[in-house]
């Protein structure tokens, strides 16, 4: 979810586009009784958590890609014990 999402769902309209500043944003947040510093923290920690997902699946898509050909071509290992 975005900044512009979380401002149309806080009842923002999609033509104010004045941004806050950090210590204004921060400011609103702990006047609505939320903890910017978490919110903030979480941001980042999803950031990060998606930055390397994209990476590790860009790094591994050759990988990735030859067990695909390999399962295409040569069915699921294992695949005659399947009971499903």
């Amino acid at each position: 979810m975005t900044a512009a999402d979380l401002h149309k769902a806080a009842g923002g309209s999609a033509t104010d586009h004045r941004p806050l500043r950090p210590c204004e944003a921060f400011a609103e947040a702990r006047a609505l009784g939320l903890d910017p510093e978490a919110i903030a923290a979480k941001a980042l920690e999803d950031a990060v958590r998606a930055e390397k997902a994209r990476r590790w699946l860009q790094e591994n898509s050759a990988a990735i890609e030859a067990q695909n050909a390999w399962v295409e071509q040569h069915g699921l290992p294992l695949a005659k014990y399947r009971t499903f």
